[in-house]
């Protein structure tokens, strides 16, 4: 019999089970400071309430050749009602925070919810 190989799981240094942005100010919805230089994956289900609204959502952290970086995964788009997965991949600097932010365009209309995973 074949000997079955499971990739090693992830972990998650921080999540967010659901937080509602009720102000229209970029607001810190994960934040963790890695132990060891990694990849970083970011998963993420914005779920917009009752009316569309912009929406951005942005990534700062230290990449370990780059220095102090900020990525937009969205732009001030423009979110239908219901739910929308965001997804980014970093590579991030040991002992540097990782925060991701996200303005809502209306106060009170998004839940964000998210995971930030160690990818090993």
């Amino acid at each position: 019999m074949a000997e079955v190989a499971f990739p090693r799981t992830p972990l998650v240094p921080d999540r967010n089970i659901r937080t509602l942005l009720d102000t229209t100010n970029a607001t810190d919805v994960l934040t963790w400071t890695p132990a060891v230089t990694g990849l970083f994956l970011l998963v993420l289900s914005l779920n917009v309430k009752t009316a569309a609204t912009d929406v951005t959502v942005s990534v700062s952290y230290t990449d370990p050749d780059t220095g102090a970086t900020t990525v937009t995964l969205v732009n001030d788009v423009s979110e239908p009602v219901g739910i929308t997965p965001v997804n980014g991949v970093i590579t991030a600097q040991a002992g540097q925070a990782i925060t991701v932010s996200v303005t809502a365009g209306t106060a009170n209309q998004v839940r964000v919810a998210g995971a930030l995973l160690e990818l090993r």
